[in-house]
């Protein structure tokens, strides 16, 4: 039925907002970027690039003129760079990240 088709769509939709794009930001930005200025510069520089970088790329955050998001991009960046620094995997980072991504898009999309 169109309504099942519908649930099974919006499902799908979740799941990519929450679980892919954590993965996928999370092998980008704590690995590739991160692992590769951290190698070039040091790990304070390539933590602030890292950061400005995941930060602009959520312009929408950005671009909303609601500053304290910005400031909670900038928090939520940093502490996924400590726990892959702790943990040296991705993995934890990748954890934390759909959890917040499903704490912020849920309620966001109506799905609570």
């Amino acid at each position: 039925t169109i309504k099942a088709a519908s649930n099974w769509i919006g499902y799908l939709f979740l799941f990519n907002l929450i679980v892919l794009a954590a993965v996928n930001e999370e092998i980008l930005f704590r690995g590739i970027v991160y692992k590769g200025f951290s190698s070039s510069f040091g790990k304070k520089s390539a933590s602030l690039i890292t950061t400005f970088l995941f930060v602009l790329m959520h312009t929408d955050t950005v671009t909303s003129g609601y500053w304290v998001s910005v400031f909670l991009l900038v928090l939520i960046s940093l502490c996924f760079l400590v726990v892959r620094e702790i943990s040296g995997s991705l993995v934890p980072g990748i954890l934390m990240h759909a959890g917040a991504n499903a704490v912020f898009v849920i309620p966001a999309l109506g799905f609570m």
